[in-house]
This record gives C-alpha cells, structure tokens and sequence, in this order.
C-alpha cells in the first residue's frame, strides 16, 4: 500500500502510478481511499484536471519516501558485492596526519576484519572503480557525478606556543598579533583566503606585518606553532588535541567559519558496499563526539 502511495504521490496521478506499477488506475485508486480510511485523513485532493495532495499528504509522502530509500539503500548494502584488497579510503594529509591517525585504533577495534588502505595525498583521486572507495574532502561539497555527505563544518583560530607568550600577558587585542612572527598556509584554496591571516587582519581593520614564515599546509603550519616558531591561524579541527593537552593556547577568542566544510565523498551510482557503509558510519560517530 505504501508502496503504491508513493507512486501516485510523486506523480500526482493515479494513472502515471499505475503505469509505474504495472497495475490499473482503478487499483491505485481503490488502494489509495484504503490508505485514507485506514489513516482517517485526506491525502488527496481529486480534482477534475487532477490530483493534488494535501497539507498531510505533502507531509506523509516526504517520511514514506525518507523511510524507503532508508530500506532500499539497507538492502543493496546488504546485497552488493565487496570490492576485492583492501577499503581504500581518499584523505588529505594534514587531516590524516593530525585528525584521523589518532582514532584510527577505534576503527580497527570495532572492525578488525577490514583490511584499511589510506591514499593520503591532497591531489585526492575520485572515488569509483579506479580510485577509493570512499574520501574525505575539505572543499565546498559539490563534486560532479559523486555523492557527498557534510561530516562536520570548522572554523580557525588564532594558537601558538605557551613558550611564545614567555610568561607575559597573553595578545588582549588583534593588534598586539603583530608583535609576534605570523605563520601562514600557503597551500589554502582560493576560495578559503578569508580565513588566512590576509583576510582575517582585514577584518580587524589592521594591515600585514611586514614579516613572517610561509609554509605549504597545515600540518606543517601547526608544526611551527609547536615549536614555538609563531602564532598560526588554524582549523580547530586539526588543533583540538594539542589544545587540550596544553601544547598549544589560544590568543584571543576570535574564531572564524571557514568557507569549506569535510564531506564524505562516495560514488554516485549506488549506495556503498559495507566495507565503506561501515567506515562511514564510524567517521561520522567520530566527528559528532
């Protein structure tokens, strides 16, 4: 019956839904005042140049629709063939090195029989038959005959070295910045330019210092700010650990949105095999704790 429903839902047509359905407009019919008795509520508005469907049957179909993709996309996982070698999973390096490494053991833990394989390069390659199984990307989560799900947004903050401070007052205004040596991530997008220190001086109303040490990625960004080298402008995704093991501290309270957000990236024709399905679930666990 629901079956049946959503068809005529999404055609607004007993007659296309029929068709669909290889059955006749009068069984769809008949099914459908079945359905409304049994819910004690119009679905349908029959008009004489149609059907329409009410407020509860808008609202009714967008669950049931929701519902049986879930079944559908459970029983093809279920179903579908596994790749042959390993899961090979698509991830840059700054976010493998400072991000996923550590909790890989949780992964592990929970799925000892996957045989895991990591392509850590920023150059990622598409998933499908050639490339990963599945990838990670820090970008705007539009990717042309992929799949993409949001894993979680970020912002950047301002951190150095507690030894950089040397026991003085922390920087109370964005001004008091440019006393120190400015770390700077050359390897940003170009869209991401307004959560470089460029842009986020900009905002202060405040101009470039005429020094600094440019690097070529994050991880190596952070590294620099480790060792005390100068206050970096990173995401707080990749510095949380060494925050809250007091490596690092933040300077100021000012944290900016970036413009990218980490999406999982799956082919685009069908759902993932369970290898993938099951480091999907598991990464997006990780990324919600």
């Amino acid at each position: 019956m629901l079956r049946v429903f959503e068809a005529a839902a999404r055609h607004e047509s007993f007659r296309r839904a029929a068709e669909e359905l290889h059955v006749t407009p009068a069984a769809v019919s008949l099914r459908m005042r079945e359905l409304e008795a049994l819910l004690g509520t119009r679905l349908f508005e029959r008009r004489p140049r149609g059907l329409r469907l009410t407020a509860a049957g808008r609202d009714y179909r967008a669950e049931v629709a929701a519902a049986m993709a879930r079944i559908a996309d459970a029983t093809a996982r279920l179903t579908a063939p596994g790749r042959d070698g390993p899961l090979r999973v698509g991830v840059g390096r700054s976010f493998a090195l400072l991000w996923l490494l550590p909790r890989l053991a949780g992964f592990r833990l929970a799925h000892p029989g996957i045989d895991l394989r990591l392509d850590a390069d920023d150059r990622l390659a598409d998933p499908g038959p050639a490339g990963p199984d599945l990838a990670v990307r820090f970008g705007p989560g539009r990717y042309a005959g992929l799949r993409s799900e949001l894993l979680m947004a970020d912002s950047v903050v301002p951190v150095c070295a507690p030894a950089l401070l040397g026991g003085g007052a922390p920087p109370r205004r964005p001004a008091d910045l440019l006393a120190f040596p400015l770390l700077h991530d050359d390897g940003l997008h170009a869209e991401e330019t307004a959560t470089g220190w460029p842009g986020w001086l900009a905002d202060a109303g405040l101009g470039m210092p005429g020094a600094g040490i440019h690097l070529p990625d994050a991880a190596l960004v952070l590294q620099a700010a480790l060792l005390g080298q100068g206050v970096a402008l990173v995401r707080r995704s990749l510095a949380e650990a060494h925050l809250a093991a007091g490596r690092l501290v933040r300077v100021l309270g000012h944290e900016i949105p970036t413009a990218f957000a980490y999406w999982i990236v799956l082919p685009g024709g069908g759902p993932p095999d369970a290898r993938a399905a099951a480091f999907r679930d598991w990464i997006r666990r990780e990324a919600g704790a």
